[in-house]
């Protein structure tokens, strides 16, 4: 697949070049080793994706099967920021016509040059901005436009090499000159905490079933952490100072490790602090913190002989950033991040507010104008310029202030819901483990034979790969993407590997597929709603653009002894707003709890619930990931309707949001909907209606 490289071009090589740009603000840089490995692979012409090939062959000698291919694959970019801006790509993108005709309907009308172009642009449009303007040979591709040669296609797969190949040098040089702090992750990017005991996923959820088989990974993980360390030593001619444990995954097992390997802080979400503390964090209408000193320092947690300093991010803070700001003008931004920082400044008076943002470094900036650039220049420069606001690294703040805090116990979760469930909460993930499990015993008793087996370092290798969060993140029913199957088929093929290195034949069980198909039957929205939210059923044509799910063709009522309350769901939106509609059979509003909400549970493209209720005894109250809403709507009549912007839930254009609904009683789940898997539909664009109906 051929994220790493687009992103490499654009991303990777944007936020270092940013950075250099910025010398007096001090940032910290998580990269990991499996990145390096394929970042440098890349540049060295070792590394291959199937994108990469097609684009590589000239437009002439494509078979029909990677013609279909190129035209199915080569607009996975953000349309509005990263296709129409070009007039070229815009083109190409209009005479494919998504959603009205597929691959090989459009190929009829694709000649051999509007293919070449495809092929140059579907890597252009991905280069950091600041590269197509400032590198002649980019940014004379951008001024030609089209009639692209394979000569030209040629030097820009060469500069793409090029670009790539600069990138850990530019890290490096940021770290030795003091702008930059660089941490890692375990090597692969395992969940650490279930490589060491995986029963911790139950401290956050108690009935989670558990794989079966033997899970015992302890020193697996130690070599993911002490072969992350010997990587970035070489990379970068020191040892790291901090982690970034994979996907901010903590456990009581973690710290030993990290201290074991030199490593002096890891990070994680604020919901591990409150969860190891047994407190709440409170914030006002602004989004400011309440109990700021709680979280605005690092904590000390025991870590076997030697301590590790833990910091814990400001979730609200760095979510403005990755799912927010970039609906707004990047100056208004900049300084609505500078004020609130103020704010915390104020509250805190003489005394040190140590404020974590921590986000993804790369998917964020598909969304603003020039991948993030106009807004990040005006960040940067508006952090330097104010002068109660001081820009440090990890390392330089935890060295500086060692933690005076003691956190007592680490509680058992990541920065995602503070939980494990997206890796081990569903069937399929169990399954994934126990294939694991069953490849390692194997593994194992083979590696204790005398002499070794040929093979046997590479076998390691292999399962060490397998052990990445990557393959579960992506099995389940709460998270889903065109490429599951290929993950799927890749999982297992890691697998496969292990026994072939050794001679041995794969179990048959590594051929089945673990992912299965899981879609319940509903229709998604074709128009936009336009319609008030009272709570009223309206006419038919309020609601005829909407999804529908219909708990009739669901397979019927819950194993709870008791019929079905919700009978349909209908989901939808306006330009800027989610809109959600629930039908119960005939008095079961009534007849709820007095207590009962109603409950959008979203697991993409973020974990955010929203939250309308009680459902009786007048205007529900809305709440978006915890805390009172500060636009969404709600009522409670003939049936429920909730309103909330995208803004506020944080979601962006063309992203696929994936929910279900919940009906609760404080804690207690009386329904959901669908009984099985998520719903789904594509948050629009302005265009929305005139891409759905266009001819």
């Amino acid at each position: 697949m051929p994220w790493v490289r687009l992103h490499g071009i654009k991303d990777y090589y944007g936020m270092a070049w940013l950075a250099q740009e910025h010398p007096g603000v001090h940032l910290t840089f998580n990269l990991v080793p499996s990145l390096l490995d394929q970042l440098e692979a890349y540049a060295r012409g070792e590394a291959e994706d199937e994108a990469l090939r097609l684009t590589a062959r000239p437009a002439a000698e494509l078979a029909e099967g990677d013609l279909h291919a190129v035209l199915s694959a080569f607009f996975m970019a953000n349309w509005e920021t990263m296709v129409r801006p070009h007039a070229r790509y815009a083109e190409l993108l209009a005479k494919r016509r998504f959603g009205r005709r597929t691959a090989a309907q459009a190929a009829r009308d694709f000649a051999e040059q509007d293919i070449r172009d495809l092929q140059v642009w579907a890597t252009l449009a991905w280069f950091f901005p600041q590269l197509l303007a400032d590198d002649p040979v980019l940014r004379g591709f951008v001024r030609k436009g089209r009639g692209f040669s394979e000569e030209d296609k040629a030097a820009m797969l060469a500069k793409q090499r090029e670009v790539l190949a600069s990138i850990v040098p530019m890290y490096r040089a940021l770290q030795e000159r003091g702008t930059a702090e660089l941490s890692v992750s375990p090597y692969y990017h395992p969940i650490l905490p279930l490589l060491c005991k995986v029963e911790r996923a139950r401290e956050a959820m108690p009935e989670l079933p558990m794989p079966r088989g033997r899970m015992d990974f302890g020193d697996d993980a130690r070599t993911q952490v002490a072969r992350a360390v010997e990587r970035y030593e070489a990379a970068f001619g020191r040892p790291p100072r901090g982690m970034w444990p994979s996907e901010g995954s903590v456990s009581p097992e973690v710290p030993p490790l990290l201290a074991e390997a030199g490593l002096r802080w890891m990070a994680t979400d604020e919901g591990i602090l409150c969860r190891s503390l047994g407190c709440s964090l409170h914030r006002d209408s602004s989004g400011l913190l309440r109990e700021w000193e709680t979280l605005y320092q690092p904590y000390r947690v025991a870590a076997g002989g030697r301590d590790v300093a833990v910091v814990f991010r400001d979730h609200y803070l760095s979510d403005l950033i990755g799912f927010h700001y970039y609906h707004r003008p990047a100056a208004e931004a900049a300084s609505d991040f500078v004020a609130r920082l103020d704010a915390i400044g104020k509250a805190a008076g003489r005394r040190d507010a140590f404020v974590a943002v921590i986000l993804d470094g790369e998917n964020a900036w598909e969304y603003y104008q020039e991948s993030g650039m106009p807004f990040l220049h005006a960040l940067y420069a508006a952090l330097a310029a104010s002068p109660g606001v001081s820009t440090v690294t990890m390392a330089e703040y935890v060295e500086a202030h060692p933690p005076a805090a003691t956190l007592p116990r680490l509680f058992s979760g990541s920065w995602i819901n503070s939980d494990f469930a997206v890796w081990i909460g569903h069937a399929e993930d169990r399954r994934g483990w126990e294939l694991l499990a069953q490849t390692r015993q194997f593994l194992a008793e083979r590696a204790q034979q005398s002499p070794p087996p040929d093979g046997l370092a590479q076998a390691w290798e292999e399962l060490f790969v397998a052990e990445g969060s990557d393959w579960f993140w992506w099995y389940g029913d709460d998270r889903s993407s065109a490429q599951d199957a290929e993950f799927d088929r890749l999982f297992r093929g890691h697998l496969k590997n292990v026994y072939r290195l050794l001679g041995a034949r794969p179990p048959q069980v590594l051929d089945e597929p673990i992912s299965q198909p899981r879609a319940p039957a509903y229709t998604r929205p074709t128009a936009f709603v336009r319609r008030a939210v009272d709570g009223r059923r309206g006419g038919f044509f309020d609601w005829s653009g909407a999804g529908l799910y219909e708990r009739g063709r669901d397979g019927g009522a819950m194993e709870k002894g008791g019929a079905d309350q919700i009978r349909a769901v209908y989901f939808g939106f306006t330009e800027s707003e989610a809109h959600f509609r629930v039908d119960f059979r005939n008095s079961a509003l009534a007849e709820l709890p007095p207590g009962a909400r109603l409950v959008v549970a979203f697991s993409e493209p973020r974990e955010v619930a929203l939250e309308a209720g009680p459902l009786r005894g007048g205007t529900p109250h809305v709440r978006v990931g915890g805390a009172e809403s500060r636009d969404g709507r709600a009522a409670v009549r003939d049936l429920v309707e909730v309103a909330c912007p995208f803004e506020e839930l944080g979601f962006r254009p063309r992203e696929t949001a994936r929910f279900h609904v919940s009906l609760l009683d404080g804690d207690t789940l009386l329904e959901r909907a669908p009984t099985r898997g998520n719903l789904a539909f594509d948050i629009p664009t302005p265009d929305f209606e005139r891409e759905m109906w266009q001819a």
